[in-house]
Order: C-alpha cells, then sequence, then structure tokens
C-alpha cells in the first residue's frame, strides 16, 4: 500500500511538474516574441502580433493545451480569449515589466487617440463658397488663402439662428471651431477625415 501510494505521489508531483514546465516554456517564448516587437507599432497591430507570439509559442504544447486546460488549438478563433488569459497570467511572472510596459503603451495611446479624435480646433476665415447637399458644407478660406471644407453634421452652437441665416454668411468673415473624425467615402473605398463644425459666428 505505501508503495503504491508513493508511487502515486511520484507521478501527480512528475505531472504537475510536467504541466508547470511547459507554462513556463511557453511564457518564456511569448516573452522574448514580445521584446522582439516594435514600439511603433499601433495598438491594434501590437496586439495581434502579441496574440501570435503566443500562439505560435503553445503549438508545440497543444496535446498538453487540450489535456490540462481543454483549450483546442484548432478552435482558437473561439478559444483565443482562453488562451491569452492563461498565458498572461504565466507572463506575468517571467516578464512582468515587459506586461507593464505594454499596458502603459495602451493607457497613453489610448489617450492620446481618444483626445485628438474630441480635440476643438479652433479658426477664423471667410466663407467662400456654400453647398446644402446632402449635408451643408461650408468652403473657408483663411488668411494664407488655403480653403478647407467643414460639414455641418451635428449640432452647431453659434450666438445667431444659423439655422435661418447660414446662407447669408458667404463672403463673410467667420469665427469657427470644428473637429476631426473619420468617415468611410464609398467613391474610394476608405475611410478618409472631414472636418465637423461645432460653433460657428460672425
Amino acid at each position: 500500500m505505501k508503495r503504491y501510494l508513493f508511487g502515486l505521489f511520484l507521478a501527480t508531483s512528475f505531472y504537475s511538474f510536467a504541466q508547470i514546465d511547459y507554462l513556463e516554456k511557453i511564457a518564456i517564448a511569448s516573452c522574448n516574441c514580445a521584446d522582439s516587437l516594435s514600439p511603433d507599432l499601433k495598438i491594434s497591430d501590437r496586439n495581434i502580433r502579441l496574440g501570435l507570439c503566443m500562439i505560435n509559442a503553445c503549438e508545440p504544447y497543444g496535446e498538453e493545451l487540450l489535456r490540462d486546460h481543454q483549450i483546442d488549438l484548432k478552435r482558437i478563433d473561439s478559444q483565443g480569449e482562453e488562451l491569452g488569459v492563461l498565458v498572461g497570467i504565466k507572463m506575468a511572472s517571467i516578464c512582468p515589466d515587459k506586461l507593464i510596459e505594454l499596458a502603459g503603451e495602451d493607457e497613453v495611446n489610448n489617450d492620446s487617440e481618444s483626445s485628438d479624435e474630441y480635440r476643438t480646433i479652433a479658426g477664423e476665415g471667410v466663407v467662400f463658397s456654400i453647398l446644402e447637399e446632402p449635408f451643408v458644407c461650408f468652403t473657408i478660406k483663411d488668411e494664407e488663402g488655403r480653403k478647407q471644407k467643414y460639414y455641418w453634421l451635428t449640432y452647431v452652437d453659434s450666438e445667431m439662428n444659423i439655422e435661418n441665416a447660414f446662407n447669408s454668411l458667404k463672403g463673410r468673415k467667420v469665427y469657427f471651431e470644428y473637429v476631426i473624425d473619420e468617415i468611410f467615402d464609398p467613391r474610394i473605398r476608405e475611410y478618409r477625415n472631414i472636418n465637423i463644425l461645432v460653433y460657428l459666428d460672425i
């Protein structure tokens, strides 16, 4: 009986060690791959490549992952998040500084993208032309003679009754504020930036 229990203990210990060993190997390979990623990558591209780092590191251990954690690498499209959590937790004990660095980059880049998206820009110029279809669009010429289009797509704050008087602004100097947003242009089948007015007055 003692021999049986001793043998069972050895088998359990070996199984646990083997399980820990392959997860550590996966985490080490993932950390090394993460170190090679360019810091200039966009967040979305960086996260995709980090995910590929993890998947590539896991491939030699597909049977073990399926046996121990019910993660099937052939179904990574539906189990990718579960795999990412498993490997990420192990990576935290191998390369915690790298994970903190990546998290910090995400926070900085997200703040930067958010501020760029909603940052209000002010300007002055003369209304060169006004188009009304399909949306009202003001072409405004600045002091240096450059013309840019500004679209009236949402509520525009103004001291004047702009809904009834916007056509009278042609040829007049105006003060305006706008934000830059991105829309899909079906003509070129790409996204492009447009200027959206948020304030307009004389």
